[in-house]
């Protein structure tokens, strides 16, 4: 599964490279190629908790597609162990995300450039969720912001948020998320 529980974010980047597919599937007018479908690129990245119950990241991978039919590629990205929640409260503010357990939004989330978090103002102060968020950077980049500290997504990289402390400063270009949160039972 990869590091255990606690263990530091490995601090892996993908560098500059990252928007190659889509730079060139702009040049030709929209239209990708074989070379752009094997150009997927991200990370994953699993939040969890440190023995101290701050957040952090516990596991982190490149995306990896795989051929499961001739022109046709998957990634898992996450698979829960099972019903998700209900999760401990973290360190940081308890936001009441009003979804029942169970109950799933499937949104897209457009930031300006320099936003903070909506619910956290200056995008430092660290909010926790009864949801297992699920959120995919399409475009622009972010500062996740952890107990551990700040870890930097851009387009292509995919977060698992279990209930955990986290807040989000948008970079220089904004930001483009597409999110889905499930619903879990309030911590008790």
């Amino acid at each position: 599964m990869g590091p255990a529980p606690g263990a530091p974010s490995s601090g892996r980047s993908r560098g500059g490279d990252h928007d190659r597919a889509g730079e060139r599937t702009r040049r030709r007018g929209g239209q990708a190629d074989a070379d752009d479908r094997d150009a997927v690129s991200g990370r994953v990245l699993i939040v969890g908790r440190d023995a101290r119950g701050a957040s952090c990241i516990v596991d982190e991978r490149e995306i990896a597609p795989r051929e499961v039919a001739p022109g046709a590629a998957l990634a898992q990205l996450f698979l829960s162990d099972g019903v998700p929640g209900p999760y401990p409260l973290g360190l940081g503010t308890f936001v009441l995300d009003g979804l029942a357990p169970g109950q799933v939004s499937f949104r897209i989330i457009e930031r300006a450039p320099g936003s903070p978090s909506v619910a956290t103002g200056t995008g430092t102060e660290l909010r926790n969720k009864n949801t297992l968020e699920l959120a995919m950077v399409l475009e622009g980049g972010a500062e996740l912001v952890l107990g551990d500290g700040t870890h930097q997504i851009s387009a292509g990289d995919c977060v698992v948020l279990p209930g955990s402390d986290h807040a989000l400063r948008t970079g220089p270009d904004g930001c483009r998320l597409l999110a889905v949160d499930v619903g879990t039972a309030l911590p008790g």
